[in-house]
């Protein structure tokens, strides 16, 4: 299991960890990715997006509403009791 931030701050500058090639080639070596986030990382719709789109395995998020949200626009409300 690859368990990576979304960015990640080098030399003041913000870098995208998580890209298609990076889950591409984790998957093709038989690993699963969970992404998480720094305190000062965007945790919005459109980032979750992103990375569902991508096929990320997991996404550990303080905003949870929000992730709650877009699981819902995309099919996979979460259900009360499911541990989810």
């Amino acid at each position: 299991m690859l368990q990576i931030p979304a960015q990640h701050r080098l030399g003041g500058r913000t870098v995208t960890l998580v890209t298609p090639g990076l889950v591409r080639r984790a998957h093709a070596l038989g690993k699963q990715v969970h992404v998480w986030f720094h305190d000062w990382s965007r945790e919005d719709a459109e980032e979750f997006h992103r990375l569902l789109d991508l096929g990320v395995d997991g996404i550990v998020a303080d905003r949870i509403d929000v992730l709650r949200d877009v699981l819902a626009e995309r099919g996979h409300p979460l259900v009360a009791g499911s541990g989810g």
